[in-house]
């Protein structure tokens, strides 16, 4: 796997996935990819079924609608965000940040198929609660929370399983998880399976 950052002006070219990362400031990082043409290029991408999995403010991004009526962020109190999921985000006065565990959830289709059940685990640090619509189901069920038992429902996934958002930095460091969602990369593009040679991210990082 080779990741590739693109900078304003440039073409995001034929990729695999596109990742929309974290942001401080979401809608004014929004309106720098809709200005510099990243938007339309992602709404293309799309089209053509490739994976569009934002996190965290990349995650709100991706959303019908950003709403700010505490102007935590700036003046404006209502943008509409790139649409590719049925969500609303609204930000709040108080920022979450958090350590937790989740289980990716059952029947979710495309790229995230065969994922149910599998453990992730990651940290939230964000601005904003996010309701999701009809359209998309939950990503994932956090089950621990600072060490505390909880049961609620993160995430969103539309029904093509090809638009993705979370609020868990760090979901790709769990091997299983990304190694299973590159297969089913790999298996849609005509390629064979292939087996991690690494056992966790941590004792990678480790060597």
């Amino acid at each position: 796997v080779s990741i590739r950052y693109v900078g304003y002006g440039e073409s995001l070219g034929n990729p695999d996935i596109v990742i929309l990362p974290g942001s401080k400031s979401t809608i004014d990082d929004l309106k720098y990819i809709r200005e510099s043409g990243l938007e339309e290029q992602i709404r293309e991408l799309h089209k053509k079924g490739k994976l569009i999995f934002g996190i965290c403010g990349g995650y709100q991004m991706l959303g019908r609608k950003l709403k700010d009526p505490y102007h935590v962020e700036g003046d404006i109190e209502e943008f509409d965000g790139i649409g590719l999921l049925d969500t609303i985000t609204t930000f709040e006065k108080e920022k979450t940040t958090t350590q937790v565990n989740a289980i990716i959830s059952e029947k979710l289709n495309g790229y995230m198929s065969n994922l149910g059940g599998k453990k992730v685990k990651g940290y939230e640090i964000h601005m904003g609660i996010t309701d999701i619509g009809s359209s998309v189901n939950s990503l994932n069920t956090i089950t621990e929370k600072l060490d505390e038992q909880v049961n609620y429902e993160e995430g969103s996934v539309n029904q093509e399983g090809n638009v993705v958002g979370t609020y868990l930095h760090g979901i790709f460091d769990d091997v299983d998880f990304t190694r299973a969602l590159l297969n089913n990369i790999r298996e849609a593009k005509g390629l064979e399976k292939v087996k991690s040679s690494v056992a966790s991210f941590e004792e990678f990082k480790q060597k």
